[in-house]
């Protein structure tokens, strides 16, 4: 570039060929900085989105586990209300995983003969829309005190989840539930633990 004068001490630019004007290097510099803050903020939401989404998929996972832990104590209370119960707990035997693999992000619905083990047929379980968990009853103890009338039963449903994508559980929300001859209760809070 070359400085010309013009009265008054004044200095002005004129562009020489292929010089570019500072007012347009100014520009550039702001429209790169403007950019760069667009995609910082973009990744900021980026980020917060990513993190909800595991947040809800821990959710759905307490849900299902509680859900399915309510249903499982509430069939197999030994004073139930239709006298199937009677008066002793009937904890159903361990069922199998459902699905066999953690499910990816689109999620696992199954058929009906998924839901066919004695744990979910008892407690009347089968999603209707597609579930991100894999979900298992074990039955954990069951007490020696049959005929003195000291029924001791426990169990607990898992559901585990895939958090980052890598088609392997990380993540398990745990529902306990525990029969004696009198009732079944199920824990008020899904236990959890990284896998």
């Amino acid at each position: 570039m070359r400085a010309l004068r013009y009265g008054c001490g004044a200095v002005k630019f004129r562009p020489d060929s292929g010089a570019t004007p500072l007012s347009t290097k100014i520009l550039i510099a702001v429209a790169l900085g403007g950019a760069s803050l667009v995609l910082a903020f973009n990744w900021m939401l980026i980020s917060e989105a990513g993190y909800m989404a595991r947040e809800d998929l821990r959710q759905e996972a307490r849900i299902l586990s509680q859900e399915l832990g309510a249903a499982i104590a509430a069939c197999s209370d030994p004073n139930r209300s239709d006298g199937a119960g009677r008066g002793r707990p009937n904890l159903p035997p361990q069922s199998r995983e459902v699905p066999q693999k953690v499910p990816d992000v689109r999620g696992y619905l199954g058929t009906d003969a998924d839901w066919q083990d004695e744990a979910f047929r008892c407690a009347r379980f089968r999603p209707l829309k597609p579930i991100h968990v894999k979900l298992q009853w074990k039955l954990r103890h069951v007490g020696k005190g049959w005929q003195s009338g000291s029924y001791d039963q426990q169990g607990e449903v898992g559901a585990a989840m895939d958090l980052d994508g890598d088609g392997t559980g990380d993540f398990i929300a745990n529902t306990a539930v525990a029969c004696d001859s009198h009732m079944c209760t199920v824990s008020t809070q899904a236990g959890e633990s990284s896998l």
